[in-house]
């Protein structure tokens, strides 16, 4: 099976450590539940690391995640998100469709401004057996 996908794509800038809560929407701007999120540095020169992580109801102990400082350690390391280094990273949240969200959370170790992409979307699997019969003409 193939799979397809339609991009929505945002920008959003960081200029501290707190945690910033971002709303996946389509482009006339109603939220949007995705099973698929990526995000990257889209301008930054600076060391460093941020953490994504998803907004999901069925994520036991969801309301207590940590920021990007609060994972330093091994005593709360256990995090439901991504990690990636700020310069050169990208965090990918390939999702469950019982764990599709609307709304994500973006905090970064370090105060410096930084511009985020986020790409973000509902990957699906196509029907091959449909497609080869349209593409020979059935």
């Amino acid at each position: 099976m193939r799979e397809a996908y339609t991009p929505y794509t945002k920008l959003v800038t960081l200029s501290n450590t707190n945690a910033t809560e971002v709303t996946l929407t389509d482009s006339s701007g109603v939220a949007i539940e995705c099973n698929y999120v990526q995000v990257a540095a889209a301008v930054s020169s600076v060391d460093g690391y941020f953490f994504v992580t998803p907004e999901i109801p069925s994520a036991k102990g969801y309301a207590n995640q940590p920021t990007a400082l609060g994972i330093t350690d091994n005593a709360t390391s256990a995090a439901v998100g991504v990690v990636a280094n700020r310069e050169t990273g990208v965090a990918v949240l390939s999702l469950a469709p019982s764990d599709k969200t609307s709304k994500i959370k973006i905090s970064q170790s370090e105060s410096t401004s930084t511009k985020y992409a986020i790409t973000y979307g509902n990957v699906r699997l196509t029907n091959n057996l449909a497609d080869s019969k349209l593409s020979r003409g059935n």
